[in-house]
């Protein structure tokens, strides 16, 4: 969807990947359990810190001495009035009955300051993840080296089962997904990213869907075309569908892709105009499905069935083109 204009394009757009994972820092707990034991830097250690001198013998003074008939002191055990402690293997087991019920369980998500905060306050933290993560967008189409495999998963979708339940409906409906259906491996990364999103799809909001039609190559449209052809292209055709359900907007054009760039144009082409008229129909259908809180990813999935047959299915194989031109499409 364009940021700016809510109904053109303009310019030109580069993907732009930015891992969502932070530069692993070793904590400092870590690093003390990795490092050596204790070492001295040249001063003396007091078990005492408010006393000084010499440090052996405060240390042997201050240091208890254990009595081989205590040695079964224990987490459990209990103090007398006379400052010996004395274990109580009953009261250890109950101890141990307690902690292995499961009301008494401590739950790590409940402790968590974050989860401690309202929900509201969490919903707008999760936005301003979505928003931040890759400016709101996310490509769905093939994956560095040209891999048939997901996207980047979120990080806040990795953390917990609470976290991700809370994130994936904000994500999703943050997100404006780029789907990829120029070609047959691209869409196969389409199929997958409908499964993974199929228990959010309800809230999916914002999509843009690049596909080619072979009677908009240059060789068939131009140089009968409104629009002016980009240099760089070797591979012509392309055309994005666009539509945010919530702000009922839904809009196309022909574009130029320059490997995985894409390049808009400032007017609207007249040779999209039928075939935009019915995606704006079909576009409309899943907006109110969308707005009953009923839309699948089969409904989605009809739709890009449906764009593709307008467009003659314009598939291409592996074989057949170049896909350092082509791009990621």
């Amino acid at each position: 969807m364009p940021k700016t204009q809510p109904s053109i394009r303009s310019g030109s757009r580069r993907r732009s990947r930015v891992a969502p994972y932070p530069p692993r820092v070793e904590s400092r707990s870590k690093k003390a359990t990795a490092s050596s034991p204790l070492e001295s830097v040249g001063e003396d250690v007091f078990l005492n810190p408010s006393e000084s001198g010499d440090s052996d013998a405060k240390m042997a003074a201050s240091a208890k001495k254990v009595n081989p008939a205590d040695s079964g002191k224990a987490f459990g055990s209990r103090e007398l009035d006379g400052g010996d402690m004395q274990v109580d293997a009953c009261d250890a087991v109950e101890i141990d009955r307690k902690f292995e019920k499961s009301e008494t369980l401590i739950k790590i998500n409940d402790l968590s300051s974050f989860f401690q905060l309202p929900r509201e306050i969490r919903d707008q933290i999760y936005g301003c993840v979505a928003d931040a993560t890759n400016d709101g967008t996310q490509y769905v189409y093939l994956q560095d080296g040209n891999q048939i495999r997901l996207p980047t998963v979120p990080a806040l979708l990795q953390v917990s089962r609470r976290m991700r339940s809370e994130y994936f409906p904000v994500y999703v409906a943050k997100t404006e997904f780029v789907l990829g259906l120029a070609s047959e491996a691209s869409l196969k990364v389409v199929d997958r990213w409908l499964d993974f999103i199929a228990p959010e799809a309800t809230e999916l909001n914002q999509m843009s869907l690049i596909l080619r039609n072979p009677a908009w190559c240059r060789g068939a449209l131009w140089p009968n075309a409104d629009v002016d052809d980009h240099d760089e292209a070797c591979y012509t055709g392309f055309v994005e569908y666009w539509v945010d359900f919530k702000k009922s907007i839904a809009d196309g054009n022909l574009i130029q892709a320059v490997g995985d760039q894409l390049f808009y144009h400032n007017q609207t082409s007249q040779v999209v105009r039928n075939k935009l008229q019915l995606f704006q129909q079909m576009a409309e259908q899943l907006r109110v499905q969308r707005a009953a809180e009923t839309l699948t990813v089969a409904d989605v999935r009809s739709l890009i069935d449906a764009l593709l047959g307008m467009h003659g299915r314009f598939l291409v194989q592996e074989a057949h083109i170049n896909r350092q031109n082509f791009g990621p499409w």
